[in-house]
């Protein structure tokens, strides 16, 4: 896994001509919270899906403007595209929200890592592309909401209880290294990425 990711970081750099493209940064400017949160906070791949963030002037304002943005859209989707794929050995519409859900548990987990409140059994410290959707296969809406709503509360919970310096705290993910309100910004940019994927390869 994190071959694979050192691998695309490559990829990125090479394609834009830094590890941060223009468009990237232009966003970032923009952004509300993560205009403030200086470079040493985080490692350059991770703008991908921290400039896709849902604007918030808070860690919990942006996961709250998310959340909302995450139940309005499933409710969107016509149930005949839930099981939809658009070609061969593609994911079905559940299963990319499934990937997004188990993104979710995966940066929850590793946010409380940084904090250093680490569960005692990791449950996402080793997975796989494929791994992250699986489960998806045959849900309904309804439960994939239910799912989504637990992760995201559980994470909404933790940052309203964290100081200012608590968000500063360092983690990692993938060999990256970023703080805890990075961790959100990322989670809320990873969920809107795959929501243009869906609206672009599945609800044509």
């Amino acid at each position: 896994m994190k071959l694979q990711h050192y691998l695309w970081a490559v990829i990125s750099c090479l394609t834009f001509g830094s590890c941060t493209s223009q468009e990237s940064k232009a966003k970032i400017e923009k952004h509300m919270l993560h205009s403030k949160i200086p470079k040493s906070e985080y490692s350059p791949q991770v703008t991908y899906y921290s400039s896709q963030a849902y604007q918030g002037e808070t860690a919990t304002e942006v996961l709250l403007n998310s959340k909302n943005a995450m139940l309005e859209f499933i409710a969107s989707i016509p149930d005949d595209k839930v099981a939809y794929k658009y070609g061969k050995n593609k994911w079905t519409t559940a299963e990319v929200l499934q990937h997004v859900i188990y993104y979710e548990e995966i940066m929850y987990e590793k946010m409380l890592i940084a904090i250093n409140e680490a569960p005692t059994n990791l449950k996402y410290n080793y997975y796989t592309q494929s791994g992250t959707a699986a489960a998806g296969l045959g849900k309904s809406k309804h439960q994939l909401i239910e799912e989504y709503i637990d992760v995201r509360d559980r994470m909404i919970a933790l940052i309203d209880r964290l100081s200012e310096n608590e968000l500063k705290l360092m983690g990692s993910m993938d060999g990256f290294s970023l703080s805890v309100r990075m961790f959100v910004l990322c989670a809320s940019g990873h969920q809107h990425h795959h929501f243009n994927v869906i609206r672009d390869k599945y609800l044509e």
